[in-house]
């Protein structure tokens, strides 16, 4: 039992109710789908409150999860369960409660308190239909839990064949629910280790791969078991401090087994510091597992390489259905789309979308040296035209509109920049509000004087209210730009600069 400080608390794990944690059917034997069982205890806690819809407490190591609680929930106690609560990187499973009335309710989470399963079901959907002694339905979420059981049986082998060859203790690692790619943290800090690359990744995921064709067993040993091999590997994380204040003598620790290498022919190898012989993992583990690495099904492993902490590194791995539901069954999709829209084959698909690309900025290249030659040459034809007509009073004075029906902001932005940057200078400074409309907003930049440019946005936004923009900041004297746009298209923004008594120049 592990030695506590003198200043630490007493511990203040609750009593367990019903079958331990760690000795629970849904740890006692993977497969379980469905146990028919009694209720031991139900409460309402009280509601934890919850800030920009989350809670408002946080995970502490070593405690149970906080659940957002946007509803009253009951926690619920059975004799014993085939829903995992939450632990050792294991998502805590979903699925059904059926009710001595027959009706299903939803469990939305299970959690570990002290060795207590907990689970949690929203209040509104009992409605006093449940208590003490009744006899449940206890039904897991199956899709779920058997992609958490692939995830986390694969982590086993990827961990156990990555620290035996190549020397990358596995730090942590986290099963991904978001994303189709888990992680874990490699530590190359054993004697034999060597540098995390992708080319070992590479033959690391052919390895994991012949490891699955081979069909080993995997077996669980409990802790009273005198079967259990000696450990293999270290334990990725410590326990957590409420079980670490109980002591090992209280609660049953797991064991999972991965037979002995395979003596089977293998794409990648398998490089010869690899004992035959020995079984390829021994861990402790308190989560649900396969029955054999066939059930693994297939890996993939991500082709990059997370630098953290140092020398540690990320890498990113996924195992059986997701892969062909996540990444095979979309990628393939994905390269039919991609080749008929370049018609190339898969094996092409790179090099004609860098062409595409290439191209791309060509075009690119050309519009912009033929929108410098046609907006200089505006230039040129406008500002003698902001002498003769603008307007000589108001907030507005000495500007003078163009509008051009069809254009991009890129458009105006390098025409303003253009009566910036002419040479010879004009003798007064130009004062253009210029306005135009893409496929569905109106445009506006107005360009001028530092002192003069702020008021005339200010004009604008006030005479159109549609209009959302800002910039115009400078040093007195020199020549600034605001820039805006108009929700309602061009039109509405034309009709209130004209308001603004503004002429027009073309």
């Amino acid at each position: 039992m592990t030695t506590k400080p003198a200043q630490a608390p007493a511990t203040t794990t609750p009593p367990t109710l019903g079958t331990p944690v760690g000795d629970l059917l849904c740890q006692r034997n993977s497969f379980a789908r469905t146990l028919r069982t009694k209720v031991v205890a139900v409460t309402r806690p009280a509601p934890a409150p919850v800030v920009n819809g989350k809670s408002g407490g946080k995970k502490e190591k070593g405690k149970p999860a906080v659940v957002e609680q946007h509803e009253p929930v009951l926690h619920v106690v059975l004799e014993d369960t085939v829903l995992f609560p939450e632990g050792g990187g294991q998502p805590a499973d979903r699925g059904t409660l059926t009710l001595k009335n027959g009706k299903q309710v939803p469990v939305i989470d299970v959690q570990r308190q002290g060795l207590t399963a907990v689970h949690m079901i929203p209040a509104a959907e009992v409605d006093g239909a449940i208590a003490v002694g009744d006899g449940v339905v206890a039904t897991v979420d199956w899709a779920r839990r058997w992609d958490a059981t692939q995830q986390h049986s694969g982590q086993h082998l990827l961990s156990a064949l990555a620290e035996s060859v190549y020397g990358w203790r596995t730090a942590s690692w986290a099963l991904g629910t978001d994303s189709v790619w888990n992680s874990v943290e490699f530590a190359p800090d054993l004697p034999h280790s060597q540098p995390v690359t992708l080319d070992r990744l590479d033959v690391l995921e052919d390895m994991v791969a012949d490891h699955i064709a081979a069909g080993l067993s995997v077996t669980v040993h409990d802790g009273a078991s005198s079967t259990a091999p000696d450990r293999t590997r270290g334990i990725a994380k410590t326990l957590p401090q409420d079980l670490q204040e109980l002591g090992h003598d209280a609660f049953t620790m797991r064991t999972v087994v991965i037979g002995a290498t395979p003596r089977v022919p293998t794409a990648s190898s398998l490089p010869t510091n690899v004992e035959i012989k020995k079984p390829v993992d021994v861990s402790l583990c308190c989560g649900t597992s396969v029955a054999n690495t066939a059930q693994l099904q297939t890996v993939a492993i991500k082709p990059s390489i997370a630098k953290i902490r140092g020398t540690n590194s990320r890498v990113f791995f996924a195992f059986g259905e997701r892969v062909r539901t996540q990444l095979t069954r979309p990628g393939l999709k994905r390269d039919a789309a991609m080749g008929a829209l370049v018609s190339g084959a898969p094996a092409e698909l790179v090099d004609k979308v860098s062409g595409v690309m290439e191209a791309a900025k060509a075009d690119r290249r050309l519009v912009n040296a033929l929108t410098a030659e046609l907006t200089a040459e505006l230039a040129k034809r406008l500002v003698p035209a902001v002498a003769a007509a603008a307007v000589k009073t108001g907030p507005t004075a000495g500007f003078v509109h163009y509008h051009r029906a069809a254009t991009s902001l890129d458009f105006l932005v390098t025409l303003a920049n253009t009566f910036k940057n002419l040479d010879p200078a004009p003798a007064n400074p130009v004062r253009f509000v210029l306005t135009g409309a893409d496929d569905k907003v109106g445009l506006v930049v107005v360009v001028g004087p530092a002192e003069d440019v702020p008021r005339v946005g200010d004009a604008i936004r006030a005479a159109v209210p549609d209009v959302k923009g800002g910039g115009g900041k400078g040093k007195a004297g020199t020549i600034v730009l605001w820039q805006g746009r108009c929700a309602n298209g061009g039109a509405a923004l034309v009709a209130g600069v004209h308001t603004l008594g503004v002429p027009s120049v073309e």
